[in-house]
């Protein structure tokens, strides 16, 4: 048996190897903690640099970084598939480092732009590798739903605490000391991080062909199973996009304390981190019972649903109430959604290669969630400022009880 058939043999023990966790934890918490430090302070590192006079090219820099990192892995596909897991996070790592690095020295604005889009590719390629790895490691889909679920889970610490580092940041001045600590962060973690997979674990392993670069919009409808996944996907996606666009605007119209406001995040946060697990449980056990990847995605979605009329709330004492009331249902949502759309999308096609499959996830999420992004801070404004703002949160309702008919026809096959 050589090594490759050992490594495979390994890996596939039906059981999540403690590998995967120790991976999660030495490359998620270093890079998730560090993106989330910068993000609050970029658009002021930036402005500082190329002066108040062009702000339009630090927020095409930021553009560049949060669009590639939302989908970067899709244009270097072929180059992560012909990769290790640890070649993968080392390639991913180390293009982080070298960017902030260049950002750090550089006040030229092409150069920042073009930085900071090879740092969202590496942010996107060290995600794919991540989940990657999970999918590898073991063919169950609860305890790949597990490995999801502690990405999800580190992300939402990460998110937590990121912005206090950052806020130290902002208040000492120490914008190129911190980039440049931030890309050694990043040299440490490509050297030490991908240690945790074993050796010789290939991103192409039990995959039958290359991975598709823009052909993979035609692979999300190329099947049934494929589309429905994808239309659940892009609707639970539309409504996780308006977390940061309507839901602030709705935090805003209840209340002007901006310490309750900030409660709304927090809450949402806090809870993520607390019913992430227990819920992933119950997940697991569904799954292990023979329930269906692709309902426990539509209950996910319907779930999310549930919570969108209670957005509706006004000002007042009653309204603030409302409104926990959905951030609450809304993060028990997300807790179910999140984890197991990297499932569904893993395990759409036998032979499908991992990375393919994970850039899948990654670009119906990009779409779903700038689409509910832009409907949050269009539609919304439009529809609230005719006292139809009721009407805008019963749409999303409706959107999600749509996903029922994903249902239909695997119930009719059964049959």
């Amino acid at each position: 048996m050589n090594v490759q058939e050992q490594v495979s043999a390994q890996l596939s023990k039906p059981r999540l190897h403690a590998r995967v966790f120790a991976l999660i934890a030495s490359d998620q918490v270093l890079s998730q903690t560090a993106y989330f430090a910068l993000m609050p302070v970029l658009p002021l590192l930036l402005t500082l640099k190329l002066g108040s006079a062009q702000e339009q090219w630090a927020a095409l820099a930021i553009g560049a970084l949060t669009l590639m990192t939302r989908g970067g892995s899709l244009f270097v596909a072929p180059l992560l598939h012909k990769l290790s897991v640890r070649g993968c996070l080392r390639f991913a790592l180390g293009l982080v480092a070298v960017s902030y690095a260049v950002v750090a020295v550089s006040g030229n604005p092409w150069v920042l732009v073009i930085a900071l889009g090879f740092a969202g590719i590496g942010f996107s390629s060290n995600g794919t590798g991540v989940r990657s790895f999970v999918v590898l490691s073991t063919s169950d889909k609860s305890l790949q739903n597990r490995g999801f679920a502690v990405i999800q889970l580190v992300a939402n610490c990460c998110a937590a605490l990121g912005p206090v580092l950052g806020t130290f940041v902002l208040d000492g001045g120490l914008y190129t000391p911190f980039l440049l600590s931030v890309s050694a962060v990043f040299v440490v973690a490509a050297v030490f991080a991908p240690l945790a997979a074993p050796a010789g674990v290939m991103l192409n392993q039990g995959s039958l062909r290359p991975p598709l670069t823009l052909g993979i919009v035609r692979e999300l409808f190329n099947s049934p199973s494929a589309r429905r996944i994808t239309l659940v996907a892009m609707l639970g996606s539309i409504l996780m996009g308006q977390f940061f666009s309507s839901f602030s605007l709705v935090f805003a119209g209840v209340t002007d304390e901006p310490m309750i406001r900030a409660l709304f995040y927090t809450l949402n946060g806090v809870l993520v981190v607390i019913v992430q697990i227990p819920v992933s449980y119950l997940v697991e056990r569904r799954l292990q019972r023979g329930t269906s990847v692709l309902s426990i995605l539509v209950f996910g979605v319907c779930i999310l649903g549930l919570s969108m009329p209670l957005f509706a709330a006004r000002e007042g004492v009653a309204g603030i109430v409302l409104v926990c009331l959905g951030v609450v249902l809304f993060s028990v949502g997300e807790t179910i959604f999140t984890p197991i759309l990297n499932v569904a999308y893993a395990n759409t096609a036998e032979g499908r290669p991992v990375v393919e499959s994970m850039n899948m996830r990654q670009l119906t999420s990009a779409v779903g969630e700038s689409v509910g992004a832009w409907a949050g801070l269009s539609v919304f404004v439009s529809l609230s400022g005719s006292q139809f703002g009721l009407v805008y949160w019963l749409g999303l309702l409706v959107l999600s009880a749509l996903t029922l008919f994903a249902l239909v026809p695997r119930r009719m096959g059964n049959q």
